[in-house]
């Protein structure tokens, strides 16, 4: 693999995303974008990679491969498009972190390859300037790097205030900021983060029933809540929901149960009438989602498993909530995290 692909592996945001089509997939086009979202594997991997951004835990490398690292890019910008600026917001703050503490480790000339590669040409330098005097005289400063003022104009109105933009703290000389390597990466990571924000827009013309699926699972994530996945729900709240679903009249200690367990997972209220529907009538359960929606019980303790066990509703062991993050973490492919 050429320092092209070892670059693009590091910083998938490089290229856009026809060309990482044409690396994934191997064309270009509509079809291609439709072979790549349908890929359930590359799918899932892109959501884990966006649950990684937003949790904090992406890291380098993510993926095997540079078609694995440029794919779960997209396809994780794609999933976090369809989950709402909350999770657009996350997402790319963790990718623009990741690609910080990247660049933080280059030399400068990685860090001018990424400016360049982002439009944001540099050249070789060459100047010394008087820094500090210690014992040993006039310590100079080398500003090794050369960038066009209208360059450096372009990138420093995407963040103002950030110090090492502002053109009042650059070395300025016929026409050209000069910069340091340090500098250097600094600006570099401010190109990246921009980069990764105009990706975004281009992953959104990604779609299939595979993202919405994921989309869903990262929205609720992004707000610090799980995920309602029936497949990883305990034995007890299994067992109370699927008898809402199967008609069975509930008790007031099932009904509190399951209103208070999905409130604590933030469950939407569309999932509340889907599930009791069956149980209490249409009207009623829209009704009691509508307040649900208003104010879900997110406060509320669910019952212990002592109580469940005495009142015959069902057997449990522990926490419930604590058991269901990690059944639903595991079912998702996400490493276990504490709370």
């Amino acid at each position: 693999m050429g320092c092209g692909g070892v670059l693009v592996k590091k910083y998938p945001f490089l290229i856009g995303l026809e060309r990482a089509l044409e690396l994934v997939a191997g064309f270009r086009g509509e079809a291609a974008r439709r072979v790549l979202a349908g890929d359930e594997d590359l799918v899932r991997l892109g959501f884990r990679r966006a649950v990684a951004a937003v949790e904090g835990w992406l890291d380098y490398p993510f993926a095997d491969t540079v078609e694995g690292e440029v794919a779960s890019f997209y396809l994780g910008l794609a999933i976090a498009y369809r989950a709402g600026p909350a999770a657009v917001s996350r997402v790319v703050a963790g990718e623009s972190s990741r690609a910080a503490r990247l660049v933080a480790g280059e030399p400068g000339e990685v860090a001018a390859s990424i400016l360049g590669g982002l439009g944001f040409p540099v050249e070789r330098g060459g100047l010394n300037i008087p820094w500090v005097v210690d014992r040993r005289g006039v310590v100079t400063l080398p500003l090794g790097w050369r960038m066009g003022v209208d360059v450096f104009l372009r990138l420093s109105a995407a963040d103002e205030h950030a110090p090492e933009l502002r053109l009042a703290n650059q070395m300025l000389l016929s026409g050209g900021v000069y910069l340091s390597d340090a500098r250097l990466r600094a600006l570099a990571s401010a190109a990246s983060r921009l980069a990764i924000e105009g990706r975004v827009s281009e992953a959104s013309s990604l779609e299939s029933e595979a993202i919405e699926r994921y989309a869903r699972h990262l929205a609720a994530l992004a707000e610090g809540g799980l995920p309602f996945v029936p497949e990883a729900l305990p034995a007890c709240v299994k067992e109370v929901l699927g008898k809402a679903v199967r008609g069975v009249r509930l008790g007031w200690l099932e009904l509190y149960l399951a209103l208070v367990f999905l409130a604590r997972i933030r469950a939407g209220p569309e999932v509340v009438a889907e599930v009791l529907s069956p149980s209490i009538g249409r009207g009623a359960a829209r009704a009691l989602a509508r307040v649900y929606g208003q104010s879900p019980p997110t406060d509320h303790r669910l019952p212990p498993c002592e109580v469940l066990a005495a009142s015959g509703v069902c057997r449990c062991r522990g926490s419930l909530l604590a058991e269901y993050r990690q059944r639903v973490r595991s079912y998702l492919g996400l490493p276990v995290v504490s709370r």
